[in-house]
This record gives C-alpha cells, sequence and structure tokens, in this order.
C-alpha cells in the first residue's frame, strides 16, 4: 500500500467512527416515551381526547423508528430516523 493508499483507509475509518457516534448520540438524546416527547418540544394539547390521539400517533411512529433503526444497526439501512419535533 502506498501512503496515498493509506491515507484514504484512515480518512474512510474516521468518518465511520464519526458517523458511528454521531448515531449513538441522536438514538440515546431521543425522547422514548410520549410525557418525554411532549416536555423536550413544548407540545400543550387541547383536552384529554387530543392527549390521547396524539399519545397514540406517538406511539406508531417509535415504533416505526425503532423497527428502522434496528434493520440500520443490522446493515439493511444506510441511514437512520429518530423522533424529532414534527414526528
Amino acid at each position: 500500500m502506498n501512503s496515498v493508499q493509506i491515507f484514504l483507509l484512515l480518512a474512510i475509518a474516521a468518518t465511520a467512527d464519526e458517523y458511528t457516534a454521531e448515531y449513538t448520540a441522536a438514538v440515546y438524546q431521543m425522547p422514548i416515551d410520549f410525557q418525554q416527547y411532549a416536555a423536550a418540544f413544548g407540545k400543550v394539547y387541547q383536552d384529554s381526547d387530543d392527549l390521547g390521539a396524539r399519545g397514540l400517533i406517538f406511539n406508531k411512529s417509535l415504533a416505526q423508528v425503532q423497527q428502522h433503526n434496528a434493520k440500520y444497526e443490522s446493515g439493511g439501512e444506510t441511514w437512520w430516523a429518530i423522533i424529532n419535533e414534527f414526528r
């Protein structure tokens, strides 16, 4: 291997480690229940019916994110998902 090839391999490895660290941080900072989500993003709901409906939507979205991320972790996807203020 020449010095350019070694440099490229080291650059790729560093990028992969940085990407993995970014994923880990994003997943561990993600709200994992509806109360955390509502508090983290300042969500306020009209009444208990609205609160219940939004909670169901959140739980469905969280399950989709977790399922997708399991595929990412096993190499089946090239990107990861998180819960944010829009999801």
